[in-house]
């Protein structure tokens, strides 16, 4: 099964093309951040930034399709062309911020609150379309992105009713409807940013203009037909860009009240300035394109795994070449494994991997088992990132441990009264009430599925877990109790290797820290992989 496991990794892995241009794109990104940082006069930042915008101009002009493709391969070149396009739209904005000062701005003000706001609502719309390539959304979607991505001491970001019916109306349209009403959505934005506060108008504004052209050049090449590979450039787009403006923009706008005054504070005490002249002016635009590019450089690394699916590669031909490269090496390695373990276990009859009968048992519990590694690789994620922003998500820590705290009172409780209980039997019925409750999960996220899969998972435990080293005792020929026991246990080491393997994957695919969530696929395939012990 683990042999067959690593040859479906490997198949279904696509073959990188291009990937290195991402990355020397997003670490040269990164080193003009640093000479920004360490420039101190408009002439030294500008040279900086010409200096970065020689180097990722020809990186630019290399992102394009293989001129030449293996045969059935299957090569989408529009994502090749967006990816393209996107990074010449970083180029162009380094280029209009060349001569914007580094100057600060002041916090706190009633325009920058405006601005914030605007700019808030307009990310929250990017998240929408971002969501809306995975899975549908909807009112109480948008319900949890406000919570999700709220500032502390808020209940939700706030939206006005305008703009809550402009973001829900977003994602009911076709791409090319849709792009072209956010097209209008980033220009209103700007527009009113650019009233409220001139200052930031500067840096938002260029960069906004390059929303806009992304947009609308993505409604030219695709109209509402859009493919997959596509769809995962711009998907990626429009996170990348909200986690800019939500996370490392909006909310520095408007610092605790508390902290401003007690900035004035000591402001006055330095300056002895009166209270009514104490200007505090905290944000400032180096900081703005710092964080910019910082998110610039995130997003092209990331575009490395949508360059990577640009090829169709047919599973044939990703067999054909996985297997020359690896598989003689495995084929050699598991021959090796299997002559070996033969050979000693024929030297050891008394083995007790010699007891068919018990080599079944321990280890047909281990799909069930993976569910008690989720309790640590998966389910703290889970409440952090599902309920983000409320009180479970808040406080994850003690719910991602409840399991261990019911286990404690639990499993005295139900040996009790289960003492007459035939072992097997308990240990089926038992391993059927600890999976079945993961399908809870499958359904939308909701604080009532997780505490009832949480409470009839640890029943479930508490049913057949004392009972697995009973049997595997019952098991045992005389005066071989130990070792039966000793390798009884060998399951669980292999489970936290084995669910460690896709674990990090699948968090990465349906519940990622930034962006939408699907996590009723992910929690269907674990409920569906738990189930076959019990079946």
């Amino acid at each position: 099964m683990s042999f067959a496991l690593i040859i479906y990794m490997g198949v279904t892995a696509p073959i990188p093309l291009g990937k290195e241009r991402l990355r020397d794109v997003g670490s040269t990104l990164r080193e003009v951040a640093d000479g920004l940082d360490e420039a101190t006069t408009a002439r030294a930042r500008g040279t900086v930034i010409d200096d970065g915008i020689a180097k990722l101009q020809p990186l630019i002009a290399g992102t394009t399709p293989p001129a030449e493709t293996r045969a059935g391969v299957d090569t989408d070149r529009m994502v090749y062309e967006l990816t393209r396009a996107q990074l010449e739209g970083t180029v162009t904005y380094l280029t209009d911020i060349r001569g914007v000062a580094a100057d600060s701005m002041q916090v706190g003000t009633a325009a920058m609150t405006a601005a914030r706001d605007e700019l808030r609502a307009l990310a929250l719309a990017y998240m929408a379309v971002a969501h809306s390539f995975v899975s549908p959304v909807d009112a109480e979607v948008l319900d949890n992105l406000q919570i999700r991505y709220k500032e502390i001491g808020q209940d939700a970001i706030p939206l006005t009713e305008t703009q809550r019916r402009q973001i829900l109306a977003l994602v009911d349209l076709g791409f090319s409807r849709m792009s072209e009403r956010l097209a209008s959505i980033i220009g209103d934005t700007g527009e009113r940013v650019g009233d409220s506060l001139p200052e930031l108008a500067e840096l938002i504004g260029p960069l906004l203009e390059s929303d806009q052209d992304f947009v609308n050049l993505v409604r030219q090449v695709t109209g509402d037909g859009i493919s997959p590979k596509v769809s995962e450039v711009v998907k990626q787009r429009f996170l990348h860009r909200s986690v800019f403006l939500l996370r490392e923009v909006a909310v520095q706008f408007t610092p605790p009240s508390e902290s401003i005054g007690f900035f004035k504070r000591v402001w006055r005490k330095l300056t002895g300035a009166p209270a009514e002249e104490t200007q505090i002016r905290f944000l400032g635009n180096q900081f703005l394109i710092d964080t910019w590019l910082a998110s610039e450089a995130a997003y092209a690394t990331d575009l490395e795994e949508a360059i990577g699916m640009a090829a169709d590669v047919p599973w044939q031909l990703r067999m054909r070449d996985w297997s020359r490269r690896y598989g003689g090496w495995i084929l050699a390695c598991l021959i090796s494994v299997l002559v070996l373990g033969s050979v000693l276990l024929r030297k050891r009859p008394e083995h007790p991997f010699n007891d068919n009968r018990f080599v079944f048992f321990i280890f047909v519990l281990i799909p069930v088992q993976t569910l008690f590694a989720h309790n640590w690789l998966t389910l703290p994620y889970y409440i952090d990132r599902a309920f983000g922003g409320t009180s479970l998500g808040d406080n994850f820590e003690f719910f991602s441990n409840l399991n261990p705290i019911l286990i404690f009172f639990l499993a005295p409780m139900v040996a009790a009264m289960t003492t007459r209980a035939k072992v097997y039997p308990m240990m089926i019925w038992g391993t059927l009430v600890m999976a079945a409750p993961a399908f809870l999960l499958v359904l939308p996220p909701s604080p009532v599925s997780l505490l009832t899969y949480i409470v009839l998972m640890s029943i479930g435990e508490a049913m057949w877990q004392p009972r697995f080293l009973q049997y595997a005792a019952e098991l045992a020929p005389k005066g071989r109790t130990g070792a039966y026991i000793a390798y009884a246990n060998l399951p669980w080491f292999m489970v936290k290797a084995l669910a460690g393997l896709y674990t990090g994957k699948m968090m990465q695919q349906y519940c990622p820290a930034e962006g939408a969530l699907n996590t009723e696929t992910m929690w269907l395939i674990y409920a569906l992989v738990a189930m076959i012990s019990p079946v």
